[in-house]
């Protein structure tokens, strides 16, 4: 069986799997099982990580992880929507189309 982290090794059967759909009609498994603990070696450095907004993780090295677009445009999307008709009807009349809500 083949794992997130792209290793291939023998997973153990689940104690206790629970399905749940989301309000978005997306379903979610979540499963339980036991693994054994595999301590990784040392490396002799510590690393901080510190989350922000601006951007997705700062780590202590001064290296930069950027926050994911896909949040971005979804925000953006949102804000647009949550607007309401009223901002709709205003982008209608600017652009000479009729409201998309409708």
């Amino acid at each position: 069986m083949l794992c997130g982290c792209g290793m291939r090794h023998r997973v153990p059967d689940p104690s206790s799997v629970t399905v749940i759909k989301d309000a978005a009609g997306w379903y979610h498994a979540s499963f339980v099982v036991r693994v054994d603990d595999v301590p990784l070696p040392e490396t002799g450095t510590d690393v901080g990580i510190d989350l922000g907004l601006t951007r997705f993780a700062v780590m202590s090295d001064g290296s930069k992880v950027d926050a994911a677009k896909f949040l971005r445009r979804a925000a953006r999307k949102l804000k647009w929507l949550q607007q309401g008709p009223c901002a709709a009807r205003r982008r209608a009349r600017r652009t000479g189309r009729r409201p998309s809500w409708r």
